[in-house]
């Protein structure tokens, strides 16, 4: 656990600020033109991951303090303005509390008082004691750096605010994100027309030219198609952050119940899409996306897994050897094929994949 005000940060923000200052001076030196993305992150549906308090809290004033925050705990379902005026009081004893802050961010929140809100939401990010997150300095010295190397053809892009904009009342949450960090395919899609829309006004002119003359950019949907991704693939990423849901630090959060309530109410609404008919829809979608791509080893990897998911044993050997064409270093390539061959009663060769995997990914 680090406090927001350990000594330790400030030799964290320096060395933050000296790496990317390098990595902006690398790209000018080279002519390129560097985009600066303060990485986006949730702040509404991610509570803190621990919390710490004033080390000059007095036993005394802890005592009050604890007794402020658990009434106001007990009444926050029912009443969320006595449960306010108890964590204010608390929050007078003790204003470092991440946890407190973010119980405090909820309740403006829903009370639709946005500019309180997300005050105590990003206070409450910025006082977490484990820090998965970014906190405000570092985001601010994208900003900085940004602004100091314009004219080396440095830019900022606003992934902050274009994730806000899509998010429900400007509070980063659930729409664009999973978790802390990981971004759900909306989140994907309006950070990458963020960088895109960067790059293509930065292009020299005689690119520029070209780039006036072509067609608008993929909607999500389209981009959904093109890169195949399906219900079904919907489906296995949520129930992959659902898995990791169940353990630490997840476990520690204080919203933890609703956060992977809701991601279990959407593996319910997505059960459907892993049916018979569902996966042949799905499959038909991949199989289209291939034959517009049949070099993209991404696409021939994500058919080959559905097929292996369905059952469809001899296609998805096919696709797995097909990946392995274009990308023999894949190591979950070798280790799915060598799986099924090893099904098949196909040792010999199982063995040889199922080795390759270990020695491409030791881990696995």
């Amino acid at each position: 656990k680090v406090s927001a005000d350990d000594p330790r940060m400030a030799g964290v923000h320096d060395h933050f600020r000296r790496n990317l200052k390098d990595i902006v001076r690398l790209g000018a030196a080279h002519g390129a033109c560097v985009l600066l993305c303060p990485p986006a992150h949730n702040i509404r549906n991610c509570g803190p991951f621990a919390s710490v308090h004033d080390p000059r809290l007095s036993a005394e004033d802890l005592s009050r303090w604890n007794q402020w925050y658990e009434q106001g705990k007990a009444v926050g379902a029912t009443n969320e303005d006595l449960a306010l005026d108890f964590f204010n009081k608390a929050e007078a004893l003790d204003s470092r509390h991440a946890d407190l802050a973010f119980r405090q961010g909820i309740i403006h929140a829903n009370l639709k008082h946005q500019d309180q809100a997300r005050q105590y939401l990003e206070r409450a990010r910025d006082l977490d004691a484990l820090r998965f997150r970014p906190d405000r300095q570092i985001n601010a010295i994208h900003r900085e750096l940004a602004a100091a190397h314009a004219a080396d053809n440095v830019r900022l892009v606003d992934t902050e605010a274009a994730v806000a904009q899509g998010s429900t009342n400007g509070l980063p949450g659930w729409e664009m994100l999973y978790d802390h960090v990981h971004c759900t395919f909306a989140g994907n899609y309006v950070l990458a027309m963020a960088m895109a829309t960067n790059i293509d006004s930065s292009l020299p002119p005689r690119l520029k030219a070209i780039s006036e003359t072509a067609l608008p950019w993929l909607s999500q949907e389209e981009c959904a198609r093109r890169i195949a991704y399906t219900s079904f693939d919907q489906y296995q990423i949520t129930d992959t952050m659902w898995g990791r849901m169940k353990h630490a630090p997840f476990t520690q959060q204080s919203d933890w119940n609703r956060n992977v309530g809701h991601l279990q109410d959407e593996l319910t609404a997505l059960k459907p899409q892993i049916k018979p008919w569902a996966l042949k829809k799905s499959a038909e979608i991949h199989r289209q996306a291939v034959e517009h791509a049949p070099e993209d080893w991404n696409l021939l990897a994500s058919h080959a897994r559905l097929l292996q998911y369905a059952g469809n044993i001899t296609n998805a050997i096919f696709q797995w050897r097909e990946t392995l064409r274009l990308a023999p270093c894949h190591p979950q390539a070798h280790c799915n094929l060598g799986m099924l061959l090893a099904g098949e009663n196909d040792y010999e060769e199982a063995l040889f994949h199922l080795q390759t995997a270990l020695e491409l990914c030791p881990e696995f």
